[in-house]
């Protein structure tokens, strides 16, 4: 078993490095949903999409959505990150939301809405579907939690305020009344930061995590609030990390929060920090079954920055957790960069990746392909917003030895004017919580069989490689995040490595030209 375990092992990687060559063209034209509109015009109503597939450099909107390009985004809009819930299974679009005006799935803009986020939050909202898993509620995937942060600052106007909700009615298209969170914060100043965090031995329970704001005394307050089926509560508060402050210059105190359950223990959440002010790079464990951060597990980066500028946006885990990526921008009066801290370094010591030529930069973010996304130009100066991306972000890159076009592919896309500082939330698809036991949708025709199911160290799936040619299938947790990607219709079984994965619940979705077939799986080790 061993010997054959290793050449499964050794096949899988081959199928992995060849999925990278073959493939993303394929899984851009399965998902168009997926590609989306970002950022706001520089001037006009002009807009942008990303898709991520390899063709060539465009220029302008690249893709044409299914029901058409957005003409309502204006200067008026956000300009920072948007935030868009889409059906967890098909991946089309509901609504999307820069955190104040709403649009619907026909790109319309649905009136006397107004969330109450601040357009130039980093953070201004937070979306995840209303956790039920009871079988009274099989279909309350199609109420979503709207989480809307107030904070933000918009050049020289400075914002600050607290975080509302609503809760979204797929069904009847209706908002609810604004909410305001419960506890003693439920009303008080935050940074722009805050994520939602799946529990993972409970698909009832998410949590909300945001920052306070560094009045004094709350510098290093992080506040948790518990999301359990339909009910919000304040579930406490933790001071760890480095002191934050608000800007000099009349700006917000941004704190980006990003996560990764890639290379932890289960039950346990690596979250990533960004904090504009001083500028800082930090991790911290959380304990997402208790829903308790560990202050003893905060890592700092050196970043070697002591003022406001250069300024720190955001920052994103590697695939494989073991990396931290961040982006700077002006590192001098004309320029930004991009640095990878490898987390299993005794010292976080920052490597610069690479150097731009552009003053201002911003956000990024893990794309469907496993790829990380990178502003690099936000089109502040030049009107023309440039991304680039990672290509090979789950290895070390070493200066003068890793050769560079074949790590980062810059200019992957450039956007004419377009003005966006951060990359928005749905480059990759918002939590696709279970609900219920029985509300996948049908197999269309597609046999596929899946064993053993709770699957320890190896799952095999076996299917009609005639029935799945042009296919191909994706292993992703129930945030939505790819795990592992394979081309069908190659072999009648595949094995597929698990033991690396924490316990708990996975979707495994194999999509051919014409079928489709979606199972839960279960790890259990």
């Amino acid at each position: 078993m061993k010997r054959n375990h290793s050449y499964s092992t050794r096949q899988w990687i081959i199928l992995q490095v060849c999925i990278l060559v073959i493939i993303p063209g394929f899984i851009s034209a399965q998902y168009q949903d997926r590609i989306w509109v970002f950022g706001r015009p520089y001037a006009g109503s002009s807009n942008a999409t990303l898709n991520f597939g390899n063709q060539p450099v465009p220029s302008g909107p690249i893709f044409t959505l299914p029901n058409g390009q957005p003409s309502s985004i204006s200067t008026s809009n956000g300009n920072e990150q948007w935030a868009v819930v889409v059906n967890p299974f098909t991946g089309n679009v509901i609504f999307y939301t820069d955190g104040k005006q709403v649009f619907d799935h026909v790109n319309a803009v649905i009136p006397s809405i107004d969330l109450g986020a601040n357009v130039s939050s980093v953070q201004p909202v937070a979306i995840a579907p209303v956790p039920r898993s009871d079988l009274k509620a099989k279909n309350s995937y199609n109420l979503y939690y709207i989480f809307s942060n107030g904070t933000g600052s918009f050049f020289s106007s400075f914002v600050n305020g607290n975080i509302v909700y609503h809760i979204y009615d797929y069904v009847n298209q209706t908002f609810s009344q604004t909410f305001t969170l419960p506890g003693p914060y439920g009303t008080a100043d935050v940074t722009e930061g805050m994520k939602i965090i799946p529990c993972d031995n409970n698909p009832d329970v998410l949590w909300l995590v945001t920052s306070l704001f560094p009045y004094t005394g709350l510098t290093t307050k992080y506040v948790v609030y518990k999301i359990d089926k339909n009910v919000v509560t304040y579930h406490g508060d933790f001071d760890f990390g480095p002191a934050k402050a608000p800007l000099n210059t009349g700006a917000s105190p941004i704190i980006y929060i990003t996560y990764s359950r890639a290379g932890t223990p289960a039950g346990i959440t690596n979250v990533g920090f960004a904090s504009q002010y001083p500028p800082a790079v930090f991790t911290c464990q959380f304990d997402n079954i208790n829903g308790a951060f560990l202050p003893n597990t905060v890592k700092t980066c050196n970043t070697g920055y002591t003022s406001s500028i250069p300024s720190i946006y955001t920052c994103e885990f590697s695939p494989n957790g073991r990396f931290l990526y961040y982006s700077v921008y002006r590192t001098t009066a004309t320029t930004n960069a991009l640095f990878q801290v490898d987390l299993t370094d005794s010292v976080l010591t920052p490597t610069q990746v690479k150097s731009f030529n552009y003053p201002y930069a911003g956000g990024l973010k893990q794309g469907p392909d496993s790829l990380i996304y990178h502003v690099h130009d936000d089109g502040y100066e030049t009107h023309a917003m440039k991304i680039g991306r990672i290509l090979t972000p789950n290895q070390k890159f070493i200066p003068g030895t890793t050769p560079i076009n074949q790590f980062y592919q810059e200019n992957f896309q450039i956007y004419n004017n377009v003005f966006g500082i951060g990359l928005c939330e749905f480059l990759v698809i918002p939590y696709t919580v279970q609900i219920g036991t029985d509300d996948f949708p049908a197999a269309e025709g597609l046999d596929l069989q899946l064993y053993p199911n709770p699957a320890d160290d190896f799952l095999h799936l076996r299917l009609n490689p005639e029935d799945a040619q042009g296919g191909t299938i994706i292993l992703s947790d129930l945030h939505g995040k790819q795990i592992i990607s394979v081309p069908a219709g190659q072999t009648r079984e595949l094995e597929i490595p698990t033991g690396h994965l924490p316990e708990g619940v996975y979707l495994l979705h194999c999509i051919t030209p014409n079928r489709t077939n979606l199972q839960k799986v279960m790890i259990a080790h």
